[in-house]
């Protein structure tokens, strides 16, 4: 059975400081050659096995985790408390993340928590500090959406409450048919969560979608017109596409050649009906060896720069929309390129919604005014997360996954 993933989508509304990552720390950062995304070379490290705890003795997640009691509160957004059980979450929630970037990018599971993270004429943190004050933000947001939903009128409606309590009784049901030696209570603090406290982040996703309506919506004071979508799609560079691919990968020069003379033909053909774009589907349709195709007839649309086949992409942004290109040679193999007219779909606007909402997020947390308490400051994170992996290996020595 997997964990629950992040619950809230609010949490798309904080950029984390990735420069942590990428070469600007003093000292144990990662190097900025892993934006290739290609990990080499990496060493294998042999640590000792993790240890287990007495489940019987963890009464409280969040005092076993930091020793602090749930409701101690470690920060303040805006005068708003946040408390030691709600940080635990988003804790450790940003941790596993990280050791997730760490591991594509590093290969290695082993986060710097001792290093030294800011520019280099400015006093930094260390690893560690950083990931508690940026997780206190994920929880801040949580507040403010609270806060300006209740301003707009906004409230969790009692099909929403119903919605929350069937995921637990669904996760208690299958919970039961895998064992009887863990609770539903038990499960969820893996993540450290408690059964109110998954529903309480359950119910402001719900909050944060009723802003996003208030907003963006139907009748909303910011609904966007056809117009404004356009113009984003065109900000944003995004552009839409057909194509009809031959593909060549692993074949064989003999090959290459029947399926470049065969794209030619196919070019033209269109090109002799005066482009025509019926005729274009046609021999897409019949012809081309893209696997996406039954699944997207209608074409493709892609945001510049985003890991597109570079030639692919070039010759795409080269044409304007309805016209066609020459045979185009890419990683897959030959295509034959017709740009589209970008539209502004139900999915485009869905996309201009979600990102409007994290840029209107992402200035309720810099104009807020968030403070650690002494509690806070003192909090390790470190030593929170390594509990957390001995906790892990505990249910999962009980649920038999060890």
């Amino acid at each position: 059975m997997k964990l629950f993933q992040r619950v809230t989508a609010m949490a798309l509304v904080i950029v984390m400081c990735m420069c942590v990552l990428t070469g600007c720390g003093k000292q144990g950062a990662a190097s900025s050659s892993a934006q290739s995304g290609a990990v080499s070379g990496s060493v294998s490290v042999e640590r000792e096995p993790l240890g287990t705890v007495e489940l019987s003795t963890v009464t409280d997640i969040c005092t076993y985790l930091c020793g602090l009691a749930p409701d101690t509160v470690v920060a303040t957004a805006d005068g708003m408390d946040i408390t030691a059980g709600e940080l635990m979450y988003w804790l450790v929630t940003n941790c596993d993340n990280m050791v997730e970037y760490y591991s594509y990018y590093q290969g290695t599971d082993q986060l710097p928590w001792t290093a030294v993270i800011g520019e280099e004429e400015e006093p930094g943190k260390t690893f560690a500090e950083y990931m508690v004050e940026d997780s206190v933000k994920y929880a801040a947001i949580q507040r403010i959406v609270e806060r300006k939903a209740k301003e707009a009128g906004i409230a969790v409606k009692q099909e929403d409450k119903q919605a929350v309590q069937t995921s637990l009784d669904t996760l208690a049901d299958q919970l039961a048919a895998d064992t009887d030696k863990v609770s539903v209570e038990q499960y969820l603090w893996q993540q450290a969560l408690t059964n109110e406290l998954f529903a309480w982040n359950y119910q402001m996703d719900y909050l944060y979608q009723g802003l996003s309506d208030h907003y963006f919506g139907e009748g909303g004071e910011r609904e966007p017109t056809e117009e404004i979508l356009l113009s984003y799609l065109d900000t944003a560079g995004y552009y839409s596409v057909k194509h009809i691919l031959l593909e060549t990968k692993e074949a064989t020069d003999e090959v290459k050649a029947q399926k470049k003379a065969k794209a030619e033909e196919l070019l033209a053909q269109i090109k002799a009906s005066g482009n025509d774009q019926a005729l274009f589907d046609k021999l897409m349709k019949e012809n081309s060896e893209d696997p996406g195709l039954a699944t997207s007839p209608e074409g493709y649309t892609f945001q510049a720069n985003t890991n597109i086949d570079p030639a692919f992409e070039m010759a795409a942004l080269e044409l304007e929309p309805g016209q066609l290109s020459e045979i185009v040679e890419g990683m897959h193999g030959y295509h034959i390129i017709l740009r589209l007219p970008m539209q502004a779909t139900e999915e485009i606007k869905e996309t201009f919604i979600n990102e409007q909402m994290s840029l209107m997020g992402s200035l309720w947390i810099e104009s807020a005014q968030i403070e650690l308490t002494d509690a806070g400051k003192a909090l390790d994170a470190k030593a929170v997360y390594d509990a957390m992996q001995i906790y892990r290996n505990t249910i999962a020595q009980l649920m038999g996954k060890e």
